[in-house]
């Protein structure tokens, strides 16, 4: 039975709940004089590998300027610490995480209803050929392709053209801005 886009998002959306991280720990291996940053998920295990993130810098224990360093990363990811640090012992600490509202909105972006693309300038048209890409064409049959990647740090709007759409025509963080390349080219 071949899922529908819609069933395919539920299914996609499903997975990202329940293999969102919910635990950060510290480990430093005193040996190698490195650290880690593991994001666990409800496991205890990581979910993804890049969810296993090397810290800057030589450590030889757990401390607070790791800590720093971590928190830091763990921002940067769209989580915020839900607690202190628990020390396990001397080279590892934990501490439960919760998505920011940022990373709550990016998620349902990433897997709710595809953004419209509207307000086209004269003589162009949109179709859409998968979600977020967008074929863009002109009355004078030139063509772009026009697509839309979900951000934490906001969405990317990129118009390309050329051969086989492969050259970056303009970037935004909107249709509308990405296409005023189009109507700039008379």
């Amino acid at each position: 039975m071949k899922l529908t886009d819609a069933e395919r998002l539920a299914r996609a959306r499903r997975g990202e709940e329940n293999t969102r991280p919910v635990t950060a720990e510290i480990r430093v291996n005193a040996q190698l004089r490195t650290a880690t940053l593991r994001l666990l998920g409800k496991s205890g295990a990581v979910e993804d590998d890049r969810n296993a993130v090397p810290l800057p810098g030589e450590w030889s224990y757990e401390c607070g300027p790791l800590r720093t360093a971590a928190g830091q990363i763990i921002a940067e990811r769209g989580y915020r610490l839900d607690g202190g640090w628990s020390e396990i012992d001397d080279l590892t600490a934990r501490t439960p995480i919760e998505p920011t509202g940022a990373y709550l909105a990016f998620v349902e972006r990433m897997y709710g209803p595809a953004p419209e693309v509207s307000a086209l300038p004269d003589g162009v048209t949109a179709r859409s050929v998968q979600r977020g890409r967008w074929r863009i064409s002109k009355d004078d049959r030139t063509f772009w392709d026009l697509t839309w990647q979900p951000r934490l740090d906001g969405d990317v709007w990129t118009l390309w053209g050329g051969p086989g759409a492969t050259q970056i025509v303009s970037r935004s963080d909107s249709p509308a801005g990405a296409l005023a390349a189009i109507a700039t080219s008379a």
